[in-house]
């Protein structure tokens, strides 16, 4: 997903672009030798990136991930924070609280859950298809 890196989801890196840079290194990252990885593991990493990159998100991994669940509820029904399921909220007023925050609430900024990934919270929580 990329931080202090840049993102490795491979949407358009092909298996030979990707050995050349874990082999010979790239700014900010070191060369990795056969030794430390060898071809055959290289090319599972490779294959389970491609697979990251092109699964579509999982709201209740981002609910989790994201730790909305720690306060809300494992499935949104309430904690030590309201319940967010069923409510009729629609999903610009639940997007501009995950962005704004609210009393008790952090703001998340695009850096830390997409705009997508908010959808996609929404639609689970709200039983959307």
């Amino acid at each position: 997903e990329g931080g202090s890196a840049p993102a490795l989801t491979l949407e358009e890196t092909s298996y030979d672009e990707f050995h050349q840079v874990v082999r010979e290194g790239a700014e900010g990252m070191p060369a990795y030798s056969t030794r430390q990885i060898r071809d055959t593991e290289l090319q599972l990493m490779y294959d389970w990136l491609r697979a990251k990159a092109q699964s579509p998100v999982m709201p209740q991994s981002v609910w989790v991930e994201t730790g909305c669940g720690g306060c809300h509820g494992p499935n949104g029904e309430g904690g030590s924070a309201p319940a967010v399921t069923g409510e009729g909220t629609s999903y610009d007023e639940f997007l501009r609280v995950v962005r704004e925050g609210t009393e008790g609430m952090p703001a998340y900024s695009p850096d830390r859950i997409s705009d997508a990934e908010i959808q996609g919270v929404y639609d689970w929580l709200t039983g959307e298809p």
